[in-house]
């Protein structure tokens, strides 16, 4: 019994067939909590943050310089345009525009020389030093001391990728919201995914073969994100022998797992 599987298009994923690669476009999903973000003031949308291989991260530590923040998308019109992370305290009921902050990192023009994947993207991009001002120093000049346990605030920092043309004048920023946790910070909201991820399919029967002719057998397919930091992919799977839909599609799970039963049938010769 010859067997093949394929993923069928679900939001902005992609066909995949047995044994092949999918490729999926969909965005990083992460928490929310609203109404934090959007910030109305972000035209340019969320930020990314890159460690210095080039791979995107959502964590780190705040007492480690940032290696580079990349916007979601560019202003036009501006010349000779740089970019600079800041960081503002975000205040119950104050708008986002009269928060405290201030720059992380100097004004650096875009795109890097390496990495290679950051140096081909036309997205504006702070590149950091050793010297730039971390998270945890940041604390201490502008603390957030909300102590509630429920309006969200608590331990919230915005971060922004602001671009400056020749004149100086700040014309556009992307944002991102982080929670601080110790000397950990999280990203919360604001995220966008930078690259496409890769994945690998998988199929496999239990039990395995050969199969008892009339017996039940359950086709388990396996898609696996190959890219880093490393999510489950969401979709749909169909199962079929030859051109024939074994059952009906199934949604991938949380873990991206999907399975279907077939009896097993004698093979003709």
């Amino acid at each position: 019994m010859k067997l093949t599987f394929r993923k069928a298009v679900t939001g902005a994923s992609a066909l995949a067939l047995a044994g092949g690669a999918l490729l999926a476009t969909s965005g990083t999903a992460f928490a929310a909590p609203a109404p934090y973000f959007p910030d109305a003031g972000a035209t340019l949308g969320g930020i990314e943050f890159v460690d210095a291989s080039g791979a995107p991260i959502t964590s780190g530590s705040t007492t480690t310089p940032f290696s580079f923040a990349v916007a979601q998308n560019s202003p036009t019109g501006v010349t000779n345009p740089k970019a600079t992370l800041y960081a503002y305290t975000p205040v119950l009921g104050v708008p986002s525009g009269a928060w405290s902050g201030e720059a992380l990192s100097g004004s650096t023009a875009y795109p890097p020389a390496s990495p290679a994947s950051l140096h081909s993207l036309a997205n504006p991009i702070v590149t950091g030093v050793p010297g730039d001002e971390t998270l945890a120093v940041y604390q201490t000049d502008f603390p957030n001391s909300d102590a509630s346990t429920t309006d969200g605030y608590k331990g919230l920092y915005e971060l922004r990728v602001k671009i400056a043309g020749s004149g100086g004048a700040i014309a556009a920023y992307a944002a991102a919201d982080v929670l601080i946790s110790g000397t950990t910070w999280t990203q919360v909201d604001g995220g966008f995914q930078l690259f496409a991820d890769t994945t690998t399919t998988t199929l496999t029967p239990s039990p395995g073969s050969p199969s008892v002719p009339g017996t039940n057998v359950t086709l388990n397919a396996t898609v696996a994100d190959t890219t880093t930091p490393a999510t489950h992919p969401a979709g749909t799977v169909a199962f079929f022998d030859g051109a024939t839909q074994i059952g009906t599609t199934q949604t991938l799970s949380g873990t991206g797992t999907a399975s279907v039963k077939r009896r097993a049938r004698r093979i003709r010769r």
